[in-house]
């Protein structure tokens, strides 16, 4: 299965691994007196984007996420779409937006959503508004350093695929710290359980985030990839999300074979790697600042 974000929001793509892409050109129709028209072609299409979004309880809150998603459509919001492995598809808006509730808790809160979404890409200058805490790549003033930078030629967008870049590794990095916090506070929680199996089955349940964390990590990796040459923070930043993505990976790794047995000392491996994790990327706070910064990315900096 496929995982992307939209803007800040993270979903699954459907429960195969494929992704419809819609893309075209247009052509005028010139008339001509006793003969057939003449062609004439005015350019590329804007691509439409049809997805089918899943939001589960297992890595976030779909109630929340769903909302972001329609406010974004409803504020005319642009915001990156981004794969899982760091392909970055441009920025799109929202046109169309349909959910489903597949799953509810007892008390209908729910536990899994399906969206379908129909995006449409957005080409910077056309009238859009600019709106959502999560916008990439579209607000903000573009500091000097930034704009002399040489472009790397995988950012087919120039200074705007440049902000595109920061602007969505300042995002993923947040969410990578989050992450590996959240998993940090089970382990706290874990130690203070009694009862062995619970205990175990709890750990080994940490496994999952940790996986999505290694998949931010790589992500946020492959973002960075082109323009770590040319910004020293951004290759700070790319060097430990590569060094995430291996431990988080390793760590899950250990957590799924958790059996009352081997608790402690699968605990203390997973505390000293989420450890290290926590604390370099709590050091890289001011960088991920200053690349919400120059991707100009609202309540990041």
């Amino acid at each position: 299965m496929i995982y992307a974000t939209y803007g800040a929001v993270e979903f699954q793509l459907g429960m195969i691994d494929t992704l419809s892409v819609r893309a075209g050109m247009s052509y005028a129709e010139h008339a001509l007196i006793d003969s057939k028209p003449r062609l004439q072609c005015t350019g590329s299409k804007l691509l439409d984007l049809p997805i089918r979004a899943f939001l589960d309880i297992e890595f976030c809150t779909p109630r929340t996420a769903a909302d972001a998603l329609r406010t974004a459509m409803e504020s005319k919001a642009a915001n990156a779409f981004v794969l899982a492995n760091g392909t970055v598809l441009g920025d799109f808006v929202i046109t169309d937006y349909s959910e489903t509730v597949e799953r509810t808790a007892d008390d209908g809160t729910p536990l899994t959503l399906v969206l379908d979404l129909s995006l449409k890409e957005f080409v910077p200058g056309a009238p859009a508004k600019a709106g959502g805490a999560a916008l990439i790549g579209l607000g903000g003033v573009v500091p000097a350093n930034l704009s002399a930078l040489a472009l790397p030629a995988g950012l087919a967008g120039g200074l705007s695929g440049m902000r595109q870049a920061l602007g969505q590794a300042a995002t993923l990095g947040r969410q990578i710290a989050g992450g590996v916090g959240a998993v940090r506070n089970t382990l706290a929680q874990v130690r203070n359980l009694r009862n062995l199996p619970a205990a175990a089955k709890a750990l080994a349940g940490c496994a999952g985030p940790l996986l999505r964390t290694a998949s931010q990590s790589t992500a946020l990796a492959g973002v960075l990839a082109p323009v770590r040459a040319q910004l020293d923070v951004a290759d700070r930043v790319w060097r430990q999300a590569t060094a995430t993505s291996a431990d988080a990976r390793a760590a899950a790794a250990v957590m799924t074979t958790t059996v009352p047995s081997n608790l402690p000392a699968t605990l203390a491996s997973a505390d000293l790697r989420t450890a290290r994790m926590s604390g370099a990327w709590r050091e890289l706070g001011g960088d991920l600042a200053k690349l919400a910064a120059r991707g100009g990315v609202r309540g990041l900096q």
